[in-house]
């Protein structure tokens, strides 16, 4: 596997000669730079996201375009310490997504940016909270008029938060669910 980027001693990306990967073990990027192979044998783990993960994941890293390298830190440390939340993230978010389309009797599409979006502020929100992070509360005006202009996006975001905190035992913070219907919301003009 040869390295596309270091993020730590610890983690680099690798490119395995069929696709990008994050390989994680002790030391394995220590003293190398691009284009060095790393030992196999010293990869602990491997991540590959497939390409609805992937959006979420960039988005952990910064931008697509140009990824920022104290983001990144942050986020490969938190990963190294925490490797099992990514699975469960994932979980998570399918059954979020899966609670939301039921609710609207749709069928969400998966490959528009709508979509990716509300990928992204879920992987984002959960990891936030596990973290202990929240984001700022929404004006009043916006949560009254999520509530009363878009009763079934918010109902729907509603019910996938309830949802989330009964079935995993993850609590996201209140003002989650105008957030999320606001992705939502998108999703249900686009014609899921």
């Amino acid at each position: 596997m040869k390295i596309i980027k270091i993020l730590n001693h610890n983690a680099a990306i690798v490119d395995d000669g069929q696709q990008e990967k994050v390989a994680v073990g002790a030391g394995i990027a220590f003293q190398k730079k691009k284009n060095d192979i790393v030992d196999e044998t010293a990869v602990e783990k491997l991540f590959i996201l497939n390409e609805l993960q992937k959006k979420p994941f960039k988005a952990l890293f910064g931008s697509e375009n140009k990824m920022d390298a104290a983001a990144m830190q942050r986020n490969i440390t938190w990963l190294e310490e925490h490797p099992d939340q990514l699975q469960a993230h994932m979980e998570s978010l399918q059954f979020m997504t899966s609670v939301m389309e039921e609710e609207l009797k749709a069928d969400f599409s998966k490959n528009s940016i709508a979509y990716e979006g509300l990928l992204t502020h879920l992987y984002i929100a959960l990891k936030s909270a596990d973290q202990g992070e929240h984001l700022s509360k929404p004006p009043e005006s916006m949560i009254e008029m999520m509530k009363l202009g878009y009763p079934q996006a918010f109902k729907s975001a509603e019910k996938a938060v309830s949802a989330l905190h009964s079935h995993f035992g993850l609590k996201l913070p209140e003002d989650e669910t105008i957030y999320i219907a606001m992705h939502v919301q998108r999703l249900i003009q686009q014609g899921t």
